[in-house]
């Protein structure tokens, strides 16, 4: 059976957006308000000016890694049926959006907060759905302590499915150390043998990396865990002149 295939950028549009990105990071920077990772930084050859957390990324800095990273991902599964080696077969794989606080009852029809019984059903719902490759964590209950909410969130998905878990609660670096308690135990050896976990990391826009969340994933990544970063771009549109 033919694949459905869908470009979305030409070629051209390609090229146009990977020099405009390299011209950015090597003109404009990043603001990474973190010690550890600037040092990282500095030994890559960025360009780090310490007073400002500004980091400039030199065109060669990012090509490397771009060409060293690895072509194949494999996002391990708590039941090996489900394990997703992205990179290699060529196929599209389809997550649920988050994180949501709300949830319609679909007996009664009303909106109201979530529970914590109805981001157990969301995940067993998820887990049974073959349309659905991995999960998100896409459902918190408001009544959730936050200091210990991401923590809770990632249990309760890594409980109650069997798929990869890709968590979108950010983390602090106090918390790392219960989570890999949490997920060498459920796979059984370490993330870098089985890694069914991953987490986004995103910036704030425009260009900057909070510091807390910063640390937390380099404490993640340095135990094995993949981490999808996320750029969140600003979209300005041309001004409309009216005369």
């Amino acid at each position: 059976m033919e694949r459905p295939a869908t470009t979305v950028l030409s070629e051209t549009e390609r090229a146009f957006i990977h020099e405009r990105t390299l011209w950015v990071l090597e003109n404009v920077g990043v603001s990474i308000p973190s010690t550890r990772a600037l040092d990282l930084l500095i030994k890559g050859g960025a360009a780090v000016d310490r007073e400002r957390h500004l980091a400039r990324l030199p065109r060669q800095l990012v090509e490397h890694c771009l060409a060293t990273a690895p072509r194949a991902v494999l996002l391990a599964a708590r039941d090996s049926a489900h394990d997703i080696r992205l990179g290699t077969s060529g196929r599209l794989v389809c997550c649920a959006d988050g994180e949501g606080t709300l949830i319609a009852d679909d007996a009664t029809g009303v909106v109201r907060d979530a529970t914590v019984a109805d981001m157990r059903d969301v995940c067993r719902l998820y887990d049974a759905l073959p349309e659905i490759d991995f999960l998100w964590t896409s459902l918190a209950a408001p009544s959730l302590d936050p200091v210990v909410a991401p923590l809770v969130v990632d249990a309760i998905a890594l409980r109650e499915a069997s798929k990869h878990l890709q968590s979108v609660s950010p983390k602090t670096p106090r918390m790392v150390p219960t989570l890999l308690t949490m997920l060498e135990g459920v796979a059984g050896c370490s993330l870098f043998e089985r890694p069914i976990y991953s987490f986004l990391h995103c910036t704030v826009s425009p260009l900057q990396h909070d510091p807390v969340v910063t640390e937390a994933s380099l404490d993640l990544v340095a135990n094995g865990a993949t981490v999808c970063l996320t750029s969140m771009p600003l979209y300005e549109e041309e001004p409309v002149v009216k005369l």
